[in-house]
C-alpha cells in the first residue's frame, strides 16, 4: 500500500467509481427515454461549448456521444503520459479506483455509466480517467471592494502544467480537448465548467447561484485515498452549493490530498481560501489568521494562493521547509542533486504575482485582471521570470487562464493550443449565465477583452 500512497504525492485524486462490468443499463435502453434530449454542441468564437441536461446518466451519455473521438484521443494521451512520465500504470489506477469506489456519491457513478455507454468502453476503462489529475502548478486569486475599479468581485485562475501530453496514435495535443461544459442537472444547480472532456470532476467554474471555485495543488505526503477526491468535491460544490457556507462545508469534508481552494460568492461579494490535506484544514478570507505568514502578506480584500501552504507545519511540512528552499537547492534539483522538493520558484512566483496585484490595486476588473495575469506569465513584470520562461521552466506552460465575475457572469478565458500556452493565445468573452440559460452571448464594446498593447 505504501507504494501507492507514495505515488499519490504526484497527483490530486479527482474521482472514482465502481460499477459491475457487463451489465445492461435499463435506463438508457428504455424505449421511453431519449438520453440526448436537451443536449447540443456548438463552437462559438472558436471555443467548443457542450450543453448537458437531464439526469446524471443522461449528461454522461450526452458528453460521450458528442465528443467520443476527442474523449478517446484525450484518454490515450493521458494514460500514456501518466505511465511514461509519472510511472503510474493501468494496474495502479485500478487499485486506487477499487479503494475509492465506496466514497463517491451515486449520481457521479451514474454519470460515468452514461459516458461509458456512449463511448463504447467498459465502466472500468472510463472510471480510471477520473481517478487522478496531475498535480498542476497553478495560481488563483479573488479580489473585491477597494481592490477593484467597481467594487465587484473578480475571480481568476491560471492552470499551469506541461503541454507535452499527446496522443501516441495521432500525436494530437491533449490541451486541444479543452472546452466549456454547461450542465443543467435534473437534480442540482446549473453550472459552467472550464475543463476537459475526460473529467466528471471539476477543475473550476461557476454555478447559477454565483458560487465560483478553483484550486491549486500543493506537494505533501499527508494524503489518503479514503475520502471524496477533490475534483468530485468541487463538482459537488457547483451542483449543490446555494451559498458560500454550503461550498466551504462541502470542500472541507472527506479530504484526500494537498490543495488550496479559492471559493467566491458573487451575491455576498466575499471570497475564502481553503488549505487542506487529509488531516489539515484551514479556511479564511483576506484578513485571516495566516495571511501574514511567510511568504505572504495581507492585501486588503484580496485572497490569493500559489502551490504553497501558509501554515506548512499544520499541513505536515517542516517548519523550515521554505527557508531551505533557496536558489542553490532549486538549481541542484534540475540535475537530480537535490532530492527534497524545493519551493524556491513557487515562492518567487507567488511574490511576483502578489506584486502585480498591488501594482494594479484599485483598478482590477474583468479586463485589467486578465491583462495582469497575462503580463505576469509573459514575463513582462519581472526579468527573472522572463528568463525562466525562455528556458521553459516552471509556470511557463499554461493550459488555460480565466477571469470570472460571479455577480454578473461575465468571463474571459484563453486556452492553450498545441504547444502554445494560453497566455499567448486569443482571449474569449462569454457571459456564463447566458450560457446557462442557453442564450447567445452579445459582446458589448465595454465587455470585450481589450489588450493593453
Amino acid at each position: 500500500m505504501n507504494k501507492y500512497i507514495w505515488r499519490l504525492t504526484f497527483i490530486l485524486i479527482i474521482s472514482i467509481l465502481c460499477i459491475p462490468i457487463g451489465l445492461g443499463n435499463p435506463y438508457f435502453h428504455s424505449k421511453n427515454t431519449n438520453a440526448l434530449d436537451g443536449a447540443w454542441l456548438e463552437i462559438r468564437d472558436g471555443v467548443r461549448i457542450m450543453y448537458l441536461n437531464g439526469s446524471y446518466y443522461d449528461m454522461g451519455y450526452q458528453l460521450g456521444y458528442f465528443l467520443k473521438d476527442d474523449y478517446l484521443k484525450s484518454r490515450r494521451a493521458w494514460l500514456y503520459f501518466i505511465d511514461k512520465k509519472l510511472g503510474i500504470t493501468y494496474d495502479d489506477l485500478l487499485h486506487i479506483w477499487k479503494e475509492l469506489k465506496d466514497f463517491i456519491p451515486e449520481e457521479y457513478k451514474e454519470e460515468m455509466r452514461g459516458r461509458a455507454d456512449a463511448v463504447g468502453l467498459s465502466f472500468e476503462e472510463v472510471a480510471i480517467m477520473d481517478v487522478l489529475d496531475p498535480a498542476i502548478r497553478c495560481v488563483g486569486m479573488a479580489c473585491w471592494g477597494p481592490a477593484t475599479s467597481d467594487g465587484k468581485l473578480y475571480h481568476a485562475r491560471s492552470a499551469d502544467f506541461p503541454l507535452n501530453v499527446r496522443d501516441p496514435v495521432t500525436a494530437d495535443y491533449a490541451s486541444n480537448d479543452q472546452l466549456l461544459i454547461v450542465r443543467t442537472p435534473e437534480k442540482g444547480f446549473a453550472s459552467v465548467v472550464i475543463g476537459l472532456s475526460i473529467e466528471v470532476g471539476a477543475e473550476g467554474g461557476l454555478n447559477e447561484n454565483g458560487i465560483c471555485i478553483g484550486y491549486t495543488s500543493v506537494d505533501t505526503k499527508n494524503i489518503t485515498i479514503y475520502g471524496i477526491p477533490l475534483g468530485i468535491r468541487q463538482r459537488m460544490v457547483l451542483d449543490r452549493a446555494n451559498n458560500i457556507k454550503d461550498a466551504l462545508n462541502i470542500i472541507s469534508n472527506n479530504r484526500t490530498s494537498g490543495a488550496t481552494n479559492i471559493i467566491s460568492d458573487g451575491k455576498e461579494r466575499i471570497a475564502y481560501v481553503v488549505e487542506q490535506t487529509a488531516n489539515y484544514s484551514y479556511e479564511g478570507t483576506w484578513n485571516g489568521s495566516i495571511e501574514n505568514n511567510y511568504p505572504s502578506w495581507v492585501i486588503d480584500h484580496v485572497v490569493r494562493r500559489d502551490n504553497i501552504f501558509l501554515d506548512p507545519v499544520s499541513a505536515g511540512l517542516s517548519d523550515d521547509v521554505y527557508e531551505k528552499s533557496n536558489f542553490f537547492r532549486w538549481v541542484l534539483s534540475f540535475f537530480g542533486l537535490e532530492k527534497n522538493y524545493t519551493y524556491f520558484w513557487v515562492i518567487k512566483h507567488f511574490k511576483i504575482f502578489s506584486d502585480a496585484i498591488e501594482k494594479n490595486y484599485g483598478r482590477l476588473n474583468l479586463n485589467n485582471t486578465m491583462n495582469m495575469l497575462r503580463a505576469v506569465y509573459q514575463g513582462k513584470t519581472n526579468l527573472f521570470y522572463r528568463f525562466v520562461q525562455i528556458l521553459g521552466g516552471p509556470y511557463s506552460n499554461v493550459w488555460y487562464q480565466w477571469v470570472i465575475c460571479p455577480e454578473t457572469g461575465n468571463a474571459l478565458v484563453s486556452f492553450a493550443r498545441n504547444s502554445i500556452s494560453a497566455y499567448y493565445n486569443p482571449v474569449h468573452y462569454f457571459n456564463l449565465y447566458d450560457l446557462i440559460n442557453g442564450l447567445p452571448t452579445i459582446k458589448s464594446f465595454h465587455l470585450q477583452w481589450k489588450s493593453p498593447v
